[in-house]
């Protein structure tokens, strides 16, 4: 009977340290929880502010244009002393702050200064073909121009021996009307004036050889 007795009680210890301790399966499923919420939560952060911060960034270039010449293309004769001699249509971007524009035609091979005109008003973007050959035309309203290299006012185009690279330049300004100079003054001295108020610059770059 002593023996039966003994029996039972290690029956009912052994039941009693069974219930008391856990399951392999219950600590698994534990610990995959805990991974799981860990890497889920960590990778969603991370892509969303990556994405967010990239987005909108990049400016607008400042870029000059023209319906009758693309840059490094040739100029026709039209807009030379071998044609009608009568202005380019120039376009180009705005540029953020600029108060007002100013367009230089330099001859690159010989670094010389060909015409200018000033004080573009800042709404304005482009400039129509023939600009009128007067100091203060009425288009674009409140520019300026000064004599050009052959003492016509206003616009004077290539007029070389054989080829020539021009550029066209277009100046952002910081202050309009550019103080200092006016249309009395030296062309070279306006242009060292604009340069001083510059904010910006695009350029157009073309050639022209005079026909033979």
């Amino acid at each position: 009977m002593c023996q039966d007795r003994r029996m039972r009680m290690a029956i009912v210890c052994l039941g009693l340290v069974a219930a008391c301790t856990p399951g392999v399966d219950d600590v698994g499923e534990g610990e995959g929880e805990g991974e799981g919420e860990g890497e889920g939560e960590g990778e969603g952060e991370g892509e969303g502010e990556g994405e967010g911060e990239g987005e909108g960034e990049g400016e607008i270039d400042f870029v000059v244009t023209s319906d009758v010449v693309v840059e490094g293309g040739a100029l026709p004769a039209r807009f030379s002393c071998k044609g009608a001699d009568v202005s380019p249509p120039l376009s180009w971007t705005a540029v953020d702050g600029a108060a007002g524009y100013a367009m230089v035609l330099t001859d690159l091979t010989i670094s010389f200064v060909h015409s200018v005109i000033w004080d573009i008003p800042t709404t304005t973007t482009r400039l129509a073909e023939g600009i009128a050959t007067v100091a203060q035309p009425a288009v674009p309203a409140g520019s300026k121009q000064a004599a050009a290299y052959n003492g016509v006012v206003g616009y004077a185009g290539p007029c070389p021996p054989n080829q020539h690279t021009y550029e066209f330049k277009i100046i952002a300004l910081g202050e309009v009307p550019v103080a200092g100079v006016d249309v009395d003054d030296d062309r070279r001295d306006v242009v060292e004036a604009l340069q001083a108020e510059a904010v910006d610059t695009a350029t157009l770059t073309v050639t022209f050889t005079p026909s033979p």
